[in-house]
């Protein structure tokens, strides 16, 4: 082979590799071009306003004034379904947490799964989430929970075994619920005395390994809460006083 016939096979290669090389930077270009024009078409310029946050935010949070601010933003870095529009979501609660300075979208508002996992042995409940019942919606869920019923003048543990399942707020028009897991032999006894306003949730520390299972009869309203050894303890007066009668009649 010729010296001659190598150096026109190297430039032939050399043209070749640029010509190919230019095709594919063409090709990034006029896919990024695309990409430009989708998003300058959707969002109607160059800059585009979308909510931000204006701190850490995190999720159970109903969003207000203050939590968000508008600010401008190149088109094609806006993420898909950002918030153009902030009174669209004043009053909703934030489900996806969001750090300070990101922009909204709506995947952080999205809503919840319908499939929820109940433990066997259990059954699933949704009450209201009010400011007295002891824990706020962004407790995770997967949170074990003692419940308690309490009034005026005490407090008398219903269940130890009580596990968050959801929790968060909906829409403004809208009450905030929490969905637990109960034991089967607790359900009335929580859903009573969450309709009387007097159910309290307590989240234990990992080291407590069980709490006092011993219920105080308590009236709450008309929620009565009994503990097992105290009705045994009442089973066997009422047999100590049928023996004494029995042995009174013999006489």
């Amino acid at each position: 082979m010729s010296l001659k016939f190598r150096i026109v096979f190297s430039v032939a290669c050399a043209v070749l590799v640029g010509i190919l090389f230019l095709s594919y930077a063409q090709s990034v270009k006029a896919q990024a071009q695309a990409m430009r024009s989708e998003a300058l078409s959707k969002y109607g310029g160059e800059l585009v306003q979308v909510a931000v946050a204006t701190s850490t935010i995190e999720a159970g949070k109903t969003i207000d004034s203050s939590d968000i601010q508008m600010r401008d933003w190149v088109a094609e870095l806006v993420p898909q379904g950002a918030i153009t529009d902030a009174d669209s979501i004043i009053g909703k609660a934030l489900t996806v947490p969001i750090c300070a300075g990101a922009p909204l979208s709506e995947f952080n508002f999205r809503e919840a799964g319908s499939g929820i996992e109940v433990p066997k042995g259990m059954v699933a409940i949704s009450i209201p989430l009010t400011d007295k019942i002891g824990i706020s919606a962004a407790t995770l869920p997967g949170t074990s929970v003692a419940a308690y019923a309490t009034n005026d003048s005490e407090t008398s543990l219903v269940s130890a075994n009580v596990l968050i399942l959801a929790s968060g707020a909906k829409q403004q028009s809208q009450s905030s619920v929490l969905t637990l897991a109960v034991p089967v032999a607790d359900v009335e006894q929580i859903l009573s005395i969450s309709a009387s306003g007097q159910l309290r949730l307590v989240v234990p520390a990992e080291d407590v390994s069980s709490l006092a299972n011993k219920k105080k009869e308590v009236t709450l309203g008309s929620v009565d809460v009994f503990d097992g050894d105290e009705l045994q303890d009442g089973e066997k007066e009422q047999s100590d006083t049928s023996t004494t009668s029995d042995e009174e009649k013999d006489r």
